[in-house]
C-alpha cells in the first residue's frame, strides 16, 4: 500500500533537477567508461593502493545472489548493500578490481564516488533561461516531488512535506516528515524553490514553481554537504519502491 494519496505523476525532471545539484566532488570528464568495465575514477583511485580497500559499485549482469557474493568474498571483499537493478556496493582490495571486473558476471565497477552540494549548474540542468520566470496558473496539485539531498528543515514556508527519508542520520522507518531535518541547508533551499508557498514575502510572489505540490524528502547528504553515490542509489531505490 502506498503511504500517498496523490499519484507520482512524471515529473521526474524534479527529480532529474535536485540530484544534478549533488555532483560528484571528482569526476572523470570524459565519463567512467573510458577503460573497458572498470571505470577510469575506479582504475586511478586504485593505483599504487595495493591490499588497501576501496569502496565501489559493481552492477551484475543479474540480480546478485550467493554466486555473486562469493564471488565478493573470495576478491577479498565485503557486501556494504544490495542495491535495486542489479547493483551492489561493496568494499574490496584494489588490487583485486581488475579480476573483479573481469569475471563475466560482472558488468561493470565503478568508483562509489563522494558527491557534494552545489548551485552553480543549476539553472543551466534546468533549461532556465534567466532567474526571472513568467507567472504560471499551474502549482503542481497532485503531484509529488521527491527531492534527493541534505534533507528539508522545518520551515513555515513549507508545509506540503508528506515523507520524510534519512539515509545518513537517524533512520525513521515511518518516514514522519516532523522528524525531517537539514543540518547543511542546500536541500531546504531547493525545497524553497520547489514548493515554498511565499508566506513570509509581499503578496506572495516569491512562492516556489510549484508551491501545491506535495514533497517527499531523502537525506542524502551530510552536514557538510557531502555523501556517497551508493547512498543516492539507495534514495532512487526508495523512490522506485514507494512510486505509486
Amino acid at each position: 500500500m502506498s503511504i500517498y494519496t496523490t499519484k507520482w505523476r512524471p515529473v521526474v525532471a524534479s527529480l532529474v533537477l535536485a540530484l544534478a545539484w549533488a555532483v560528484p566532488a571528482s569526476a572523470d570528464q570524459h565519463g567512467q567508461r573510458s577503460h573497458g568495465k572498470l571505470s577510469a575514477k575506479a582504475r586511478d583511485d586504485a593505483k599504487g593502493k595495493g591490499k588497501k580497500t576501496l569502496d565501489v559499485i559493481v552492477r551484475f549482469r543479474r540480480t546478485p545472489g550467493a554466486t555473486e557474493r562469493a564471488l565478493v568474498a573470495a576478491s577479498g571483499g565485503q557486501v556494504r548493500k544490495e542495491h535495486r537493478s542489479r547493483w551492489m556496493t561493496i568494499r574490496v582490495p584494489a588490487n583485486a578490481l581488475d579480476a573483479l571486473a573481469n569475471n563475466p558476471n560482472v558488468e561493470f565497477v565503478a568508483s562509489d564516488a563522494p558527491l557534494a552540494a552545489s548551485m552553480e549548474v543549476s539553472r543551466q540542468t534546468a533549461g532556465v533561461p534567466s532567474a526571472v520566470m513568467p507567472e504560471s496558473a499551474l502549482k503542481g496539485a497532485g503531484v509529488t516531488i521527491a527531492i534527493v539531498d541534505s534533507g528539508v528543515a522545518q520551515h513555515p514556508e513549507i508545509q506540503t512535506m508528506v515523507a520524510a527519508v534519512d539515509l545518513v542520520g537517524a533512520y525513521d522507518p515511518t518516514f514522519a516528515p516532523a522528524g525531517s531535518v537539514d543540518p547543511d541547508g542546500h536541500g531546504t533551499h531547493v525545497a524553497g524553490i520547489m514548493v515554498g508557498n511565499g508566506s513570509h514575502s509581499d503578496d506572495g510572489r516569491l512562492a516556489g514553481v510549484a508551491p501545491e505540490a506535495s514533497l517527499v524528502s531523502l537525506r542524502v547528504l551530510d552536514a557538510t554537504g557531502r555523501g556517497s553515490a551508493s547512498t543516492m542509489l539507495t534514495a532512487l531505490q526508495w523512490v522506485l519502491e514507494h512510486k505509486d
